[in-house]
Parts: C-alpha cells; structure tokens; sequence
C-alpha cells in the first residue's frame, strides 16, 4: 500500500534509532536497515509491518508498507489503513514521549 507520510530530517532521525521494548506494556520493537523500517511485536517477534523510506536531500517520505496478515502471527483485527495511520501517523510523537518518559528523573 501507498503510503505517502513524509518526514522531516528530525523525524527520520528519530524513526532511524529505533525502539527496543524497555517493559511488557511495550508491544513493538521498532528498527531501521538501510531503506526499510520493521515493526516486530515485541512479545512474539514476528515481523507485522514493513515500511519502505526513500530518502531525500532534507528528511525522507515512507513511501510504502506491507502489512504480514499471516492469522498465526497478526490477529487482523484492525482495518489496514488504520493500523498505518496509527502507527506511522503518530510515530514521531509516540517516539518522543517514549524517550521523555525514560529521561526524566524519577520521584524517588
């Protein structure tokens, strides 16, 4: 599927350090190989998403994904675009607060 969602240089930035899961409540682990970005549930390892980024002079765009619909690995409840939607459209801001919420000092 076509995907269009483009980002700025901080953005790529971000997506391209990744996400290993830090507790159980996280459910994806979250990397970048060359010009594709995976997303693995992080309690089962497999592969749901595969996202396609085509780099430009300032950032990058997503320009396309694939979905594993196989029903032992992805229970296929959500409708496809939402899943890109809610994972690719707030990726920069989930990423962020995920790294704000592990950097701040804790009440102790």
């Amino acid at each position: 599927m076509r995907v269009g969602l483009e980002l700025s240089e901080e953005d790529l930035r971000r997506i391209s350090r990744g996400h290993i899961p830090q507790d159980m409540d996280e459910k994806w682990f979250i990397f970048r190989e060359e010009t594709n970005l995976y997303f693995h549930r992080s309690w089962t390892g497999a592969c749901i998403f595969v996202a396609t980024i085509e780099l430009r002079e300032s950032g990058a765009v997503i320009t396309e994904a694939k979905v594993n619909w196989d029903p032992k690995q992805h229970n296929g409840q959500d409708d496809y675009d939402a899943l890109l939607i809610r994972l690719f459209g707030s990726f920069s801001e989930w990423y962020e607060l995920k790294v704000a919420r592990r950097t701040q000092p804790s009440a102790n």
